[in-house]
C-alpha cells in the first residue's frame, strides 16, 4: 500500500468531474380520427429524447460553443499539463474528444457528462459548460407566444386574401351576366381572376397547415412541461479522494488475494490430512 501511494503521488492526476443533464419523460397523447368515435393513444418519446440529448451534447457544434466559453485563464490552465502555449481549438477540441465520456440512463432518463483534465477545477469547469451549453439549446429551441401570434396574424392576412380574390372573382362574373356557358370561362380577365383566387387558397393551406403544426407542437412542449435541466451539478474528487481511491482498491485486492490464498490452504491442508489418515487406515 505505501508503494501504492508513492506510485500513485508520483502520476500524472487526471481528475474525473462528473455532471448530469435529466430529460423529462414525454408521452403524447395522439388522436386518430374515426367516425364516429375518437381513439387517443399515448406514445412514449422518452428513449427519443433521451438520444436527441446524447447527440446535441455529442455534435461538433456543442464542442465549438464550450470551447467559446473558455476564458484566457482557462486556455493556459488547459494547455499547461502538456507543456504548451496557447496552442490551437483544434488540439483542445481532440482533446476533450478524448477525455469527455457520456453515459447515457434510460431508467432515471439522464445523460451524465464526465471529463478528465489534470486541473481539477477546470475538468469541473467543462462540464459545466456543457451542461450549460445543452440547457440553452434545448431552450432556444422551443417555439414562443410570439411565434405562435406571428404565425396566427400571418394565418389571418392570408385568409382575409383569399376572401378578397373570391369576391373580386363574383363581381366580375356578376358584371359580366351577359356571358352565357362557356363564354365566360374563356374570358381572359375571368381567368386570371380564377387563377389567382386559386393561388391564395393554395398559400392559405400552406400556412395554415404551417400554422397547425407549429401550435401542436408550442402545445407539445407546453404538456412536456420541464425542458432539459441539470440534474447533477458538476463535481470533481478532492485531493484526498484522488489518493484514497487507489489505496482502497489495492487493500482490497490485497483482502481478496490473501481470502483465496487462505481457502486454497485450508483445501489442500485438509487433502492432505485425509489422504495421510487413508493411508494409516491401509496400514
Amino acid at each position: 500500500m505505501i508503494a501504492t501511494a508513492i506510485y500513485v503521488s508520483g502520476q500524472t492526476r487526471l481528475y474525473e468531474a462528473r455532471g448530469a443533464l435529466e430529460i423529462p419523460r414525454t408521452q403524447i397523447r395522439d388522436h386518430v380520427d374515426m367516425v364516429p368515435t375518437v381513439f387517443s393513444f399515448f406514445v412514449d418519446r422518452s428513449r427519443a429524447n433521451i438520444d436527441t440529448a446524447h447527440a446535441v451534447l455529442n455534435s461538433r457544434k456543442m464542442q465549438s460553443l464550450v470551447i467559446d466559453r473558455f476564458s484566457v485563464e482557462d486556455r493556459k490552465a488547459f494547455f499547461w499539463p502538456y507543456g504548451l502555449a496557447d496552442d490551437s481549438d483544434d488540439f483542445i477540441n481532440r482533446r476533450i474528444l478524448a477525455n469527455r465520456i457520456l453515459v447515457i440512463d434510460s431508467k432515471t432518463r439522464t445523460v451524465e457528462i464526465r471529463y478528465r483534465h489534470p486541473d481539477r477545477y477546470l475538468a469541473t469547469r467543462i462540464v459545466d459548460f456543457f451542461l450549460q451549453e445543452a440547457v440553452a439549446s434545448n431552450a432556444s429551441g422551443r417555439i414562443s407566444d410570439a411565434d405562435i401570434a406571428y404565425y396566427q396574424k400571418r394565418v389571418e392576412e392570408m385568409e382575409q386574401q383569399v376572401q378578397n380574390c373570391e369576391r373580386a372573382v363574383v363581381t366580375y362574373r356578376e358584371s359580366r351576366s351577359e356571358l352565357r356557358g362557356d363564354e365566360l370561362e374563356k374570358d381572359k380577365q375571368y381567368q386570371v381572376l380564377v387563377k389567382n383566387a386559386d393561388e391564395e387558397k393554395g398559400l392559405y393551406k400552406m400556412d395554415k397547415m404551417n400554422f397547425d403544426r407549429i401550435a401542436r407542437m408550442q402545445a407539445l412542449e407546453k404538456y412536456e412541461a420541464d425542458a432539459w435541466r441539470i440534474s447533477l451539478l458538476p463535481t470533481t474528487p478532492d485531493e484526498g479522494e484522488y489518493l484514497l481511491a487507489p489505496l482502497i482498491v489495492t487493500a482490497a485486492w490485497g483482502a481478496a488475494i490473501a481470502v483465496m490464498t487462505g481457502v486454497l490452504a485450508a483445501v489442500i491442508f485438509k487433502r492432505r490430512a485425509v489422504s495421510e489418515k487413508t493411508a494409516a487406515c491401509q496400514v
